[in-house]
């Protein structure tokens, strides 16, 4: 297998331009990388560690999809067995505090209620939805599962964030490139809202939408 190709198609989806923005997506030095490409060979618990929402039978042969699907899952008007947990699980926060969930200074005391969804194993936290900007996909009070990310050198094109920034809140958009160096486009999915793009310095926070739960 050829640790090559696997380290190109992270580069051809993550969008990177060179050998020095790979190495710094993946938290290793320059000459790492290199030793890498001249030795063909790759740490591979590193590499599927910041690459955990590609798919490993992509990112090895090129085959298949290349994104993981986002989890859906649908609840009656009552909490269930199947999807609720009384103080385990995943916590639902609330939308503003998701910027400093993590840190030492969240306090817990925010924590809303904790949901128990096996699918979403690879959350880190519940937000509602505010609006009906994304309808039909998300509606307003619908609740979905966020995993935090850290670099945003690597976002996956016309997937679904939530992001906070300084200059509007907290907003759960469609992400897609920007024509602007150094911004991102921001989407609704509703067709009554305009698409505008984000300076990246403007961003203090940002989460990939991986599943919704839908009160019916």
């Amino acid at each position: 297998m050829n640790k090559q190709n696997i380290l190109d198609r992270i580069k051809e989806l993550a969008n990177l331009s060179s050998d020095t923005e790979l190495a710094n997506f993946l938290g290793i030095k320059k000459a790492t990388l290199s030793n890498w490409r001249s030795r063909d060979t790759i740490d591979y618990d590193l590499v599927f560690s910041k690459c955990e929402h590609i798919r490993k039978d992509w990112l090895l042969t090129g085959e298949g999809e290349m994104l993981r699907s986002e989890q859906s899952v649908k609840v009656n008007d009552k909490p269930s067995a199947v999807a609720f947990e009384a103080g385990k699980g995943i916590p639902l926060i609330p939308t503003e505090a998701f910027c400093g969930y993590g840190s030492e200074a969240f306090n817990d005391l925010q924590i809303e209620e904790y949901y128990k969804v096996a699918e979403f194993k690879h959350a880190d936290f519940l937000i509602r939805v505010k609006g009906n900007s994304m309808y039909p996909k998300y509606s307003s009070g619908d609740i979905v599962a966020c995993k935090k990310i850290t670099e945003t050198l690597f976002f996956q094109w016309n997937k679904i964030y939530a992001i906070y920034t300084r200059s509007q809140g907290v907003m759960v958009k469609r992400v897609k490139k920007s024509a602007l160096e150094g911004y991102i486009l921001l989407v609704s999915d509703n067709e009554k809202y305009e698409p505008f793009d984000v300076p990246l310095s403007d961003i203090v926070a940002i989460a990939l939408v991986i599943g919704v739960i839908r009160v019916e």
